[in-house]
Formats: structure tokens, sequence, C-alpha cells
């Protein structure tokens, strides 16, 4: 089993819907000998003073790409530095 994190959409029947999605983890199944290790970089999410994290869809701070939300503290993997 494969902790994983992914962006749920849960506001799009709210009056004012919003596209937005929320990291929630999940567990993978995945049979056994079926994974592949790789290598990449642990990335702790952090923001404080926060209980979320703005997850962006390009490389930038501006809101204009903001894509949704993490909780504080989420790990990721990033084969980039």
């Amino acid at each position: 089993m494969y902790q994983v994190w992914f962006g749920e959409t849960t506001h799009l029947q709210d009056p004012s819907p919003s596209y937005f999605a929320n990291g929630r983890t999940a567990w993978s199944a995945v049979p056994s000998g079926a994974g592949i290790d790789t290598v990449g970089n642990v990335v702790s999410l952090s923001q404080s003073g926060s209980t979320t994290v703005k997850v962006y869809g390009r490389p930038t701070g501006s809101d204009t790409y903001q894509i949704g939300d993490a909780p504080n503290g989420a790990l990721f993997v990033s084969g980039f530095e």
C-alpha cells in the first residue's frame, strides 16, 4: 500500500462553484512486485500560521495560477529539485 495525495474538487455544486482542488490522502493498493522504486525529493508543505498551503498550476506565486490547496504538513515527492 502506498499513501498518495490527489486533488479533489468538492465545491463544484456549491451556489458559487469553485474549481479549486483540495489535497486529500488516499491509499493505493499496488500488487506485490508491481511498484517501481524511483528517486525523488520529499517535499513537506509548510506555511506558518496557516492550516493550508496554496498549490499552483505553474512555477509562480501569482494567485492567478492557484489551482487548489493542501493541508499544512502534507508530504509530496518531486522528481525535481
